[in-house]
């Protein structure tokens, strides 16, 4: 069994770590939100512990939640009410305060996977999350991260990106992507309208820490290269 921290604090996770390998539990940590989805696509975990004091995790909690049927635990050194509504309304199981030592801690989650297990019941519908080269794309509501911050892309934009990330390493062609993106026959006066969207998706995914690059392939078509792409549904 493995449990998943999302906690920049190293020294702190540490000790937790020691704990919970008495119990026959084994610690896998990660900085952020981001990291921790792609975490949650990869395999199997009890619990999930998200250190509120150092990881902003409010924008891609409701998509942690409908990744996985988890549980999610909020801890902070600095309990609020109104934090505590939010964490809840956007999917945590629970949101409470660091314990005086790691052994409480533990022993906090532990009865709160007991307690909630046993209410639990209905498995979640598989949701589909694309990660690609830092970005993570959330379709069912047309959403765009990179670095745990959310990128605002218009719907021909989400859909170019989705079309190209869904296929990333391929070529596609400029007729491929104007007859899926507007569903309509693809002729010379329409190559200016599908660069214009490519550019400004390019500028917007650059402004919003995108590292990758949509290269252009012989004016013929354009790609995401394939290296970091893991397209997944899981429930």
């Amino acid at each position: 069994m493995q449990m998943l921290a999302v906690d920049q604090d190293v020294i702190r996770s540490r000790k937790e770590q020691s704990e919970w390998e008495k119990h026959g539990v084994s610690t896998v940590r990660v900085d952020t939100m981001q990291e921790a989805i792609k975490k949650l696509t990869q395999d199997v975990y009890i619990l999930i512990c998200i250190n509120a004091d150092n990881v902003t995790y409010l924008p891609l909690l409701r998509i942690m939640r409908e990744t996985t049927s988890t549980l999610i635990f909020i801890a902070t050194s600095n309990v609020t009410t109104q934090d505590h509504a939010d964490a809840l309304y956007h999917g945590a199981d629970a949101y409470g305060p660091f314990q005086d030592t790691p052994e409480k801690n533990i022993q906090s989650a532990l009865a709160m996977i007991h307690n909630i297990s046993e209410r639990r019941s209905a498995a979640k519908k598989p949701v589909q999350v694309i990660t690609c080269l830092g970005l993570l794309l959330y379709p069912k509501y047309r959403q765009v991260f990179c670095h745990d911050a959310e990128i605002e892309l218009t719907r021909t934009e989400h859909e170019l990106l989705y079309y190209l990330a869904s296929n990333s390493g391929q070529t596609l062609l400029y007729k491929q992507l104007y007859r899926k993106v507007w569903n309509a026959d693809y002729d010379r006066s329409c190559h200016q309208i599908l660069s214009q969207h490519i550019f400004r998706l390019r500028k917007k995914l650059k402004a919003g820490g995108f590292g990758g690059s949509i290269e252009s392939v012989h004016g013929t078509g354009c790609r995401l290269p394939a290296k970091g792409q893991d397209t997944t549904n899981h429930g």
